[in-house]
């Protein structure tokens, strides 16, 4: 008897054409990020990376026009500053000058271990020699400043550190000492956009992945467990504000 065969519907095999494709055209999740503000640095990365990256937590923002006298500059805030001014007395000047030359004999019974013959050279001699002696120029230098030719509205991080002198770009920043610092003529709301540009444009510059893509990367908050509960609450909202797939919130105990 002749073997019977079957046929598929046309409508079928269709079907199952499609459902690979309707597989590879659908989203695909990325791995973690992890975010860890501090007042001082921003650390970002991957889950996945062996170390995060380390970012100055400062943002500058150009004014277009003349600057309000009753904004403070963080970078001229003296608060920023460490300070550290030591009473020199008589004691302190005697344990100078004995450490001095400790190192002075140290020198000489080093010269003579390697049975290197020379004469002692009075300070005044070293003194005189090194006050003839000019500054080392050098042809180049691998710092730069900060390329401001496409008129950003911010910049961030180490960008801030290298902005040119006058280069009408006010400087905040928006963590101090686990608060959330709100300069004079500030609001709260205004501040906490300042994180949302700053974590953002951090993510996008250092991580390479565009603002479009968030909605697919979930994020953890690594913050300490003795931060400020109210900066908590609001640093949530600006992730929240980010638009990740999901987030989560981690507290690193500090008091062990």
């Amino acid at each position: 008897m002749p073997r019977k065969t079957e046929k598929k519907a046309p409508q079928a095999e269709q079907e199952q054409d499609e459902l690979p494709a309707q597989n590879e055209a659908g989203p695909t999740q990325r791995e973690a990020i992890i975010l860890h503000p501090g007042s001082s640095y921003l650390y970002v990365g991957f889950a996945s990376d062996s170390a995060p990256q380390a970012i100055p937590h400062l943002i500058a923002y150009h004014q277009s026009g003349p600057r309000d006298p009753q904004q403070t500059n963080d970078a001229e805030n003296p608060s920023l500053v460490l300070e550290y001014k030591t009473e020199i007395t008589d004691e302190l000047k005697s344990q100078r000058e004995e450490g001095l030359e400790a190192v002075r004999r140290a020198l000489k019974d080093y010269r003579r271990s390697l049975d290197v013959a020379g004469r002692d050279v009075d300070t005044a001699e070293y003194t005189e020699f090194n006050q003839r002696q000019g500054p080392a120029e050098r042809e180049s230098s691998e710092l730069s400043l900060t390329d401001l030719s496409g008129n950003p509205t911010f910049v961030i991080g180490s960008e801030v550190l290298y902005l040119p002198p006058d280069s009408g770009y006010q400087v905040y920043k928006p963590i101090r000492n686990g608060r959330l610092h709100i300069p004079p003529s500030h609001s709260l709301s205004s501040v906490l956009s300042m994180l949302e540009d700053l974590w953002t444009h951090a993510i996008e510059d250092y991580l390479d992945l565009p603002r479009k893509e968030f909605k697919s990367c979930q994020v953890v908050l690594l913050v300490p467990d003795a931060i400020d509960r109210q900066l908590l609450k609001e640093m949530m909202n600006v992730v929240f504000r980010m638009e990740f797939a999901a987030a989560i919130l981690h507290q690193v105990n500090t008091t062990m």
